[in-house]
């Protein structure tokens, strides 16, 4: 009588992990529509935006700034993407673990997860959530460097710029600036350069010396020649 008050009491548990499984599997699904769509319409924003920039260009040092801003919605676009893909392996992880149980209920027929294996890729999975959290909470002052953090952001790039013998990009900068533990993090540093950037150059805190290039004020324009060359 016990044994069989055991066995019932077991496969009622995996029904229950089954269906939780699957309202989270339905969930993950519901998402992915959503990312999905979110990028189908950012990558036609970008498209539009990109060619009405390009009908109202009518200089050189325009066109440049230009390169800038489109290189800025590729790195959003590819951010996007990534999160796309994410959240896709993510559903085929879960919809992997679900558990199957035939109708009859037979103990005989029923498909068992290994709980110590699942156990250890439920830890696992929730330390990369807590990651992730940290990840996001993280805005680009908190990932500076430790030597620029009583520092506005564009006393910190005239440092770096001094720094440097030749133009750096954005992404240059961003490597010296910022502290960033994981790609995404490095990406949404990286974006939050391009208004600094082009504000220190209009205020005269440096200079742009080619397409997306940028270096101090002290730089002779003579090197930067040789080097585009």
């Amino acid at each position: 009588m016990n044994l069989k008050s055991a066995q019932e009491d077991h496969i009622n548990w995996i029904k229950t992990q089954l269906e939780q499984t699957q309202r989270e599997l339905t969930e993950a699904e519901a998402n992915l529509v959503e990312v999905k769509a979110l990028v189908e319409q950012k990558r036609a924003n970008v498209a539009y935006y990109q060619n009405k920039l390009e009908a109202e260009l009518s200089s050189n040092d325009i066109a440049a700034e230009n390169d800038d801003i489109a290189a800025e919605n590729d790195d959003i676009a590819a951010e996007i993407s990534s999160a796309f893909r994410e959240l896709e392996v993510n559903a085929n992880h879960l919809s992997e673990q679900a558990p199957t149980v035939n109708s009859s209920g037979n103990v005989g027929q029923v498909t068992f997860v290994d709980e110590e294996l699942e156990e250890e890729s439920f830890e696992e999975n929730q330390r990369e959530n807590q990651d992730d959290e940290e990840g996001n909470k993280r805005n680009p002052r908190d990932m500076l460097y430790p030597e620029f953090r009583g520092k506005t952001f564009g006393e910190a790039v005239e440092i770096i710029l001094d720094k440097f013998a030749a133009p750096v990009n954005r992404k240059q900068i961003a490597s010296r600036l910022f502290d960033a533990k994981s790609e995404h993090e490095q990406l949404r540093a990286t974006n939050s350069l391009a208004n600094q950037l082009h504000q220190g150059v209009k205020e005269g805190r440096w200079k742009k010396v080619g397409r997306g290039l940028f270096a101090s004020n002290s730089f002779q324009e003579q090197v930067t020649d040789e080097v585009n060359n």
